[in-house]
């Protein structure tokens, strides 16, 4: 909670949660909720957080660290493996609408669109996809 008065900035912590550790990924919010790996040298997992009471809502295990990009009510996430994949996030769960294997080197960066182009980076190489369909 942030509270101003003047020129005067208080900070009162809601909650707190050792539950929710992002490492070196992102974080998106559809709502109240926030999705998210994680987790930091050992198994991290796609975990949603209730952002007003820090309650975990799920965890995901078959989605490994990844990145994200909120595309609208859709995202775009990489995870550490270079699998691509467009999914819908819900406070009932991840749905996985469609997956591609992209990398074979550690992606560990926000991939980033640019009109219907879709950058893609590992530790070797940086890859353009064309999203338009033409």
């Amino acid at each position: 909670e942030l509270r101003r008065s003047g020129t005067e900035t208080e900070v009162k912590e809601s909650w707190f949660t050792t539950r929710m550790r992002v490492h070196h990924s992102n974080v998106v919010q559809f709502g109240d909720y926030y999705y998210g790996s994680s987790g930091d040298l050992g198994p991290s997992f796609l975990t949603a957080i209730n952002g007003r009471t820090g309650q975990i809502a799920w965890r995901e295990r078959a989605i490994v660290k990844s990145n994200f990009l909120r595309i609208g009510n859709q995202v775009i996430l990489l995870d550490e493996d270079g699998r691509l994949a467009l999914a819908r996030f819900t406070p009932e769960g991840a749905d996985v609408i469609s997956e591609v294997q992209v990398t074979t080197t550690p992606s560990w960066t926000v991939p980033t669109l640019v009109g219907a182009m879709l950058y893609v980076r590992d530790q070797a190489n940086i890859i353009a996809l064309d999203l338009s369909g033409e």
